[in-house]
């Protein structure tokens, strides 16, 4: 073999354990450390192979795939600690042919190695005989081995060489089934007995590229947002909630409307009538209240004989009065047996105003017969009467035309046209209203839903009334807060993952280099065994911090206070970096001004120093500076005595985005997770935080890029 195998891998012992079994299999290899390197080597030696990291310093290994992609098809196998199914697939979208996951078995990536290779070189698929492949169909499917290419229902299909070799698979065994087991023997070229999502992954693109959905689901990938449909059992809208709401309101103002309608209608008929019959009796009085002289004066009885005929005439019985209301004289005596009264109520004011002022009362009785009668009672003569009380009245007509009688005539069509024209109106206008309210609503609901199945991004637009502004602006505070902590969280995973896994490969890769010979050489296998010391080293570091850092921030750890002095903390700690500073090139420089005693543990003190001087010479390139000031300082917010201090430093600087996370643990500025120096754990800020927020302190952090970094942590006196 003269294949050359480039391993880019920002671990040296990673890389170092590829090349004892790269070696052994007979390859040749080559290395880089960052992803620039790596596209360089690329374009530079042509090797056969690469075996990617994906965090990587300067360019990721998903760039660094982009870019080999985009010029040429060049085996890739990506070799990372990330293991989630999304950084799978997405590796697997950009173009790589593998993917394994750390710790890994190096035995394993040999074997993937020498079958991508195989296939490599011997490009199409033969048969034994040398005759052409024969085209394989199924049902809308066609498949061409000696083109390599796919067709579903006459539209060519895209697969990459993995897909496609998985495809042809399982159409030669069609009647077969296939374990995963199987499939890596036959597809990949080798017999592994761990656990392995390869097939799954690639048996996904597969089923995604028949169904046509490849860019839509990539999409989805790089969003992040593969999570499962969420079912849920749908109610009435609270669109048609409001216009129903708004409909039954119009319908109940619309149905009073025509209650009270009916009622004024109705107490509008009896005024008219007795209005009609209180008119009548006006006129007869003015009728009879002309003057006359004492020749012509009438005498009682001709006086109510002459307004009885005038009734008469007017269709209206009279009846002459006492001041009781008892009935003196009957305009119809000879059905004075059917009257069945003997008296009317003369207490009764007339209801309505507009009538003759000798009009002083109305009313209604019921005869012998149970007919109706509606009377007036005027003063008339009282020259003549002793009493001056004429009551007219007349029966109410069973049949008669009334005011709904009209109504319906005349106005009922107009009425409801009217009604429904205002129905509809109003209808429609409520519909308006309930969009405008349920709409904005509606938006918060689907955000709502779509966080829910992880569509962290999701952002709803800000209108509707105040109430629901305020609604979706709380809403996409929510959502921002959502997305910030669940990328926080896939940070964390990430980072412990790398940060564990790390250190496990190399122990795990190097002790099974040991066990299987690859290792013969003495000094190599001391080298082995001084990897694997180190790397258990960097694990119980990496351990310790983790239970110092839960501790400190369960306010488990305790603290042994005590009056100490800041600039002695500081006096004993700085000449600890000299060595280290002057063979970086950096200046390490101290300023300490008179200080006031605090009481604040002394180590946890020495500690937080340690920390930040460490971070400032790691960050800072030769000839640059690193500071350490001390100060009396008083607290600005609470005017709190306390002391200051403060570690600068000449350096790179700090990007202005990642500055609100660099007490998290874990984080770094470097995404690709390079480390300047070794035995870094990614704890020291994070532990350095809960320190100081245990003394009741604050820390303040700024930075310029290219310009420096300033620490300041302010400790109150407590004393």
């Amino acid at each position: 073999m003269n294949e050359t195998i480039l391993v880019v891998d920002d671990e040296k012992n990673i890389v170092d354990l590829i090349e004892i079994y790269a070696r052994q299999q007979g390859y040749a290899t080559l290395r880089a450390h960052d992803g620039r390197t790596g596209l360089d080597l690329v374009a530079s030696a042509s090797p056969d192979l690469v075996v990617l990291d994906l965090m990587l310093p300067v360019l990721d290994g998903w760039e660094v795939c982009r870019q080999i992609r985009a010029k040429s098809d060049l085996p890739i196998i990506m070799l990372t600690a990330r293991d989630d199914d999304v950084d799978k697939i997405v590796g697997l979208e950009l173009g790589a042919d593998d993917y394994m996951t750390k710790p890994f078995n190096p035995r394993e990536l040999m074997a993937r190695i020498k079958a991508i290779l195989r296939r490599r070189e011997g490009g199409a698929v033969k048969p034994a005989d040398g005759a052409a492949l024969a085209v394989i169909r199924a049902q809308q499917l066609l498949v061409d081995p000696a083109r390599r290419e796919v067709h579903v229902a006459g539209t060519e299909v895209k697969l990459r060489a993995k897909e496609f070799d998985l495809l042809l698979s399982l159409l030669e065994h069609k009647s077969i089934v296939l374990t995963r087991e199987k499939l890596l023997e036959v597809v990949w070229g080798f017999d592994f007995a761990g656990e392995t999502r390869t097939v799954d992954v690639h048996v996904a693109q597969l089923a995604q590229a028949h169904r046509g959905q490849r860019s839509r689901n990539r999409d989805r990938v790089w969003r992040g947002l593969q999570a499962p449909r969420v079912t849920v059992k749908r109610a009435m809208s609270l669109r048609v909630r409001l216009f129903l709401s708004h409909s039954l309101v119009i319908a109940v103002s619309l149905a009073i409307l025509a209650l009270v309608l009916g009622l004024v209608l109705t107490d509008f008929q009896t005024r008219l009538a007795r209005v009609r019959l209180s008119t009548i009796a006006s006129e007869l009085v003015l009728a009879n209240r002309r003057p006359v002289n004492a020749a012509q004066q009438d005498s009682a009885d001709r006086f109510f004989e002459r307004v009885a005929r005038l009734a008469n005439q007017r269709s209206l019985r009279a009846f002459w009065l006492d001041d009781d209301g008892t009935i003196l004289s009957d305009s119809l005596p000879g059905q004075r047996a059917t009257l069945g009264v003997q008296r009317l109520d003369v207490s009764r004011p007339p209801p309505v105003s507009g009538v003759d002022p000798d009009i002083i009362a109305i009313g209604e009785f019921r005869d012998a017969r149970d007919r109706v009668w509606e009377y007036v009672v005027a003063k008339i003569r009282p020259d003549i009467l002793r009493s001056d009380l004429i009551a007219f009245a007349r029966p109410v007509p069973a049949a008669a035309l009334t005011v709904f009688d009209v109504v319906e005539e005349n106005l009922f069509r107009r009425i409801v046209l009217s009604g429904l024209i205002a129905l509809i109106v109003a209808g429609v206008i409520a519909a308006l209203v309930a969009r405008s309210i349920a709409q904005p609503i509606q938006r918060v609901a689907l955000g709502a839903a779509a966080i829910a199945q992880g569509h962290y991004d999701q952002r709803v637009t800000v209108t509707g009334p105040a109430e629901v502004v305020e609604l979706a602006n709380d809403f996409n505070q929510m959502a921002e807060r959502v997305q910030s902590a669940q990328q926080r969280e896939r940070d964390f995973v990430a980072n412990v993952s790398h940060e564990l896994k790390t250190p496990l490969t190399s122990i795990q890769g190097f002790a099974q280099a040991i066990r299987d010979g690859a290792i013969t050489e003495e000094s190599t296998t001391r080298n082995a065994g001084q990897v694997i010391f180190d790397e258990a080293e960097r694990l119980r570091r990496l351990v310790t911090g983790l239970l110092d850092s839960s501790r400190l921030e369960a306010g488990e750890a305790s603290l042994r206070r005590d009056s100490v002095s800041l600039n002695d903390i500081a006096r004993a700690t700085v000449p600890k970096f000299e060595l280290r500073a002057e063979a970086g090139g950096v200046a390490l420089r101290g300023h300490y001004a008179e200080l006031p005693a605090i009481l604040a543990d002394g180590d946890r003190l020495s500690q937080v120093l340690v920390n930040l001087i460490d971070n400032a010479l790691k960050h800072t390139p030769r000839g640059g500076q690193v500071s350490i000031e001390t100060a009396a300082r008083r607290d600005p917010r609470g005017q709190r005595a306390g002391v200051e201090l403060v570690v600068s430093d000449t350096g790179r600087g700090i990007p202005p985005a990642d500055l609100p996370r660099l007490f998290e643990r874990f984080y770094q500025v470097d995404k690709a997770r390079a480390q300047t120096q070794p035995g870094s754990v990614g704890l020291g800020l994070s532990i350095v935080k809960q320190i100081v927020d245990a003394h009741s302190g604050r820390i303040t952090i700024q930075s310029a890029p290219d310009i420096g970094t300033r620490v300041a942590v302010w400790l109150p006196t407590g004393l």
